[in-house]
């Protein structure tokens, strides 16, 4: 091991505001990943091997125990430890860009803007603590400690939408959450994995939606630390097992299936992480073992020592797999392990430098910040292993209640320009959280620290770096998000909207099918380009069979006869929308099987109503008809293909019914009609829903349908492109 000794600017002995925090009587885990993890020590939760009543009887006690662990090592883990993984100074490829071009500099000093409340009905509160942002920048997401008058603690989940500060349908309720990792896949959808050690179960939820499935590990897994890879295609969970009874391994997860696989380990791993290419996983434990694993064999490819001391406090790791540790026991001094060559080595601060608390790493790598329990704040080439700058945070120092210190986070903005120290809180009551930035470019912290409510937990950064969200309590006791405005210029960086027909029809998929949508409602707020107003798209999917969705069979049957149906809550949501969104906005309705009888449905109702807006256009794919062309026939259409049997179903149900609405609407020339060639064995597909329901069979007809010349179809088309232009909002259900 070599010893290098980073150089910089003298320091001079200043009094600062914010705190670290020295051993508490509540345990408090190590460091986890920026974007997506809170890490909860849930050490001491006995398996399911042995299950006494003295376990049970331990495990109601310590409930309030383990979410006040939660929130506080959400906190200090979610993004005071490593970043996801980003590439080092090594070249590595890395799948996540770092700032938008053009890149806007920061015209201003933070400033408060908003304060969202958690959501509480008088017998549930759900206070948030700890805050994850999308990538698109529309949605933030809180996991809250979900309280209730009799005193039952739990984990939910809260959609926000980050334009209009407002919380999105009522939250989902979790369970006893350990750790948390955030997947996007390959079209920046997000899913958030959760463990619970008490259960060795597996919590998969759709934020948006709230929709969440099980996903039961081994008897004894003791699931701790969870982590997704960068590539979108596999999460990992740290199975920590039971001494003498049950191994230590890791499980790995197929998003797509609900298959786990176990990689065994020599040694309970306490943190995960996985290089930027996807490539190496790679495993901690609290003495400094680390053990790497080839994520495509799925074999522990080596064994090595990590810091000399052994021990370790906080660790980040770059892209390209180098590992940064703050020793327990020496001062100034962060130890570094290439866990691809297996080299070790030091980095000494300058001479009279206090302990390490915070570590983080820019997003290219290029720069590892440290944080020291003297308020010191210093900047680090790890090429050079150099310190290029360094400052203290403004402010005094003090204790926080009973005379320790709680350690806050350090995280680093995606452009990489800007750090932000949140301190969860110091002084004597009312105990007071603060947010501090300081500025890459000049090495320097800028303005005074921002108030965050008392015991602040948590900090995020947008993707576009240019607001910050921080979960704290607020006066009353409750607790709430502050967002920041960083002084950096918002980008407009809006979702394109669907540009042909083909893209209408997958998106409605994408936003309402299981467990993406629990109501199968979702709507988008959409800036034309044809004219540059704003238009609304209210999509509604087909039936859902699964446990759990409102849009089952039964609530179907209605719309078979004569468009019976309760829209009230579609409306509603609609109406909620049309809020944000200037008088007389234009609303077309898409629908998919069940959802094309919604729409009918919905635009039939809408007239009698006072609205802000006016639905204009219908778009129906695989949908039966259930009411006749009327003054608006124009302006809808009815995409089919030519075998599927589902759109025929209410001329087979309501045989009484003399009115031929199919007939009706063909003559009006708003049916399209078009053979997919998607067909699947009789055997396999008797009733052919699965031709229905492959979204090959409707991309094929809607693609069909653009290429389509006939003039009968102009006036919908028309329409279509109206609605064409930038997302700069939505709402999912």
């Amino acid at each position: 091991m070599t010893d290098e000794t980073a150089s910089g600017p003298a320091v001079e002995p200043a009094s600062h505001y914010f705190a670290v925090q020295a051993k508490a009587t509540v345990p408090l885990p190590t460091a986890a990943s920026v974007e997506a993890k809170a890490l909860l020590d849930a050490g001491g939760i006995l398996t399911k091997l042995v299950k006494t009543v003295i376990d049970v009887v331990t495990n109601i006690v310590l409930a309030p125990v383990r979410i006040f662990n939660f929130i506080l090592d959400a906190v200090i883990s979610l993004l005071g430890g490593s970043a996801s993984p980003d590439p080092g100074p090594d070249p590595a490829p890395d799948p996540t860009p770092v700032d938008p071009e053009p890149s806007p500099n920061y015209l201003t000093n933070p400033k408060l803007i908003a304060t969202i409340p958690g959501l509480s009905d008088g017998y549930e509160r759900d206070d948030p603590v700890v805050v994850l942002t999308d990538t698109r920048g529309y949605k933030i997401y809180t996991l809250n400690n979900a309280v209730t008058l009799a005193g039952s603690h739990w984990v939910s989940v809260s959609p926000i939408d980050a334009v209009n500060f407002t919380v999105q349908g009522a939250p989902n309720i979790a369970f006893d959450a350990a750790a948390v990792a955030m997947l996007r896949d390959s079209q920046g959808r997000e899913t958030l994995y959760l463990t619970d050690p008490s259960r060795d179960m597996a919590l998969i939820v759709a934020p948006e939606s709230g929709n969440a499935r099980e996903l039961q590990l081994p008897p004894g897994s003791t699931p701790g630390d969870i982590v997704a890879s960068p590539d979108g295609k596999r999460v990992y969970i740290a199975n920590r097992g039971y001494p003498d009874f049950v191994s230590p391994s890791i499980a790995v997860i197929d998003p797509g299936s609900t298959n786990v696989s176990q990689i065994p380990l020599e040694f309970r791993p306490d943190k995960l992480f996985v290089t930027a290419d996807s490539k190496r996983l790679v495993a901690l434990h609290s003495n400094g073992s680390i053990a790497v694993i080839d994520t495509a064999s799925r074999q522990v490819s080596k064994i090595l020592q990590g810091p000399s001391v052994g021990l370790w406090d906080r660790v980040v790791m770059s892209g390209n797999g180098r590992l940064y540790f703050t020793s327990i026991s020496e001062l100034g001094v962060v130890d570094t392990v290439d866990t691809s060559s297996g080299s070790s080595s030091k980095i000494t601060l300058p001479s009279g430098s206090f302990q390490i608390s915070l570590l983080a790493l820019s997003p290219k790598g290029d720069r590892l910040f440290t944080y020291a329990m003297d308020g010191t704040l210093s900047v680090i080439d790890t090429a050079s292993r150099k310190v290029l700058g360094s400052d203290r945070t403004p402010g005094s120092v003090d204790w926080a209640l009973g005379g320790a210190m709680m350690r806050g986070n350090l995280t680093v903005s995606p452009d990489g320009r800007r750090v932000y120290v949140l301190s969860p809180g110091v002084g004597q009551p009312p105990i007071t959280g603060a947010l501090a930035t300081f500025d890459v470019t000049k090495n320097k912290f800028i303005g005074e620290p921002l108030p965050v409510g008392h015991l602040a937990t948590s900090v995020a950064v947008s993707a576009d770096s240019s607001r910050v969200y921080v979960a704290s309590m607020t006066a009353d006791g409750s607790h709430a998000v502050y967002v920041i405005d960083s002084g950096k210029p918002l980008l407009q960086k809006a979702i394109q909207a669907p540009a042909s027909t083909a893209d209408l029809y997958n998106r409605l998929r994408d936003l309402t099918d299981w467990p993406q949508g629990k109501d199968g409602v979702a709507i988008d707020a959409v800036k034309s380009k044809a004219d540059g107003k704003m238009r609304l798209i209210v999509y509604l999917g087909g039936t859902q069979l699964d446990e759990g969705a409102t849009r089952g069979t039964l609530r179907n049957v209605p719309l078979y006869f004569e468009g019976d149906a309760d829209t009230s809550g579609i409306i509603e949501k609609i109406d909620r929308a049309l809020k944000t969104l200037p008088q007389g906005t234009e609303i077309m309705l898409v629908g998919f099987s069940q959802g094309g009888m919604d729409a009918q449905a919905v635009e039939s109702d809408w007239k009698h109503g006072a609205h802000r807006g006016s639905v204009t256009t219908v778009v129906t794919f695989a949908s039966p008809m259930i009411l006749p062309p009327g003054a608006n026939e124009d302006h809808v259409i009815f995409l089919r293909e030519d075998s599927d049997s589902v759109p025929m179903l209410t001329d087979w149900l309501n045989f009484l019914n003399v009115q031929d609405h199919n007939g009706k609407w063909r003559q009006a020339g708003q049916v399209f009609e078009f053979d997919s060639g998607i067909d699947y064995p009789l055997i396999e597909d008797p009733l052919g829903l699965k031709a229905h329901g492959d979204r090959r069979t409707y991309s094929m007809v809607a693609t069909a349908f653009d290429k389509s010349k006939a003039p009968e179809y102009a006036v919908v088309k028309a329409d279509l492109a109206r609605f064409r232009g930038d997302i700069v909002n939505y709402w999912q259900y």
